[in-house]
């Protein structure tokens, strides 16, 4: 998505900051996190495996595994959600991708919810690419 937020109206911005800080509490909570402990059934002394104790959140999984490049950078991604929040994201690949996600959540929910309607008036009457 090429048009920053700076190029929007009020309304719309306000719509891409809700979804992204939402993105970011998620981002903040959430992240994967894997540790030893002791096997089941050990076969030598000192046998462990690994035990997920914690997930990313599932958009986050979806994001990553489909990225179009070898891999999506977490930190970035996050950057990304800032500049749009504070209305400085420009050109930058992670911004557009990030504009394009966000986006995508407004219009079609994230986990159910319906389509922010700000955001589908604005797609629908526009040709914002």
């Amino acid at each position: 998505m090429t048009t920053t937020t700076k190029e929007m109206p009020d309304s719309v911005h306000q719509s891409f900051v809700y979804m992204s800080r939402y993105l970011l509490s998620e981002l903040a909570m959430f992240k994967s996190e894997v540790v030893l402990v002791p096997a089941p059934e050990p076969a030598f002394d000192g046998h462990k495996v690994r035990m997920c104790i914690s997930q990313n959140p599932y958009w986050w999984s979806e994001l990553y595994r489909t990225y179009e490049r070898s891999k999506l950078d977490r930190a970035g991604f996050i950057g990304s959600l800032n500049r749009i929040i504070n209305r400085t994201d420009d050109g930058r690949k992670y911004d557009r991708y990030a504009r394009e996600k966000v986006k995508f959540f407004c219009l079609n929910g994230l986990y159910g919810e319906e389509p922010d309607p700000v955001m589908e008036t604005f797609f629908s009457n526009q040709n914002h690419t």
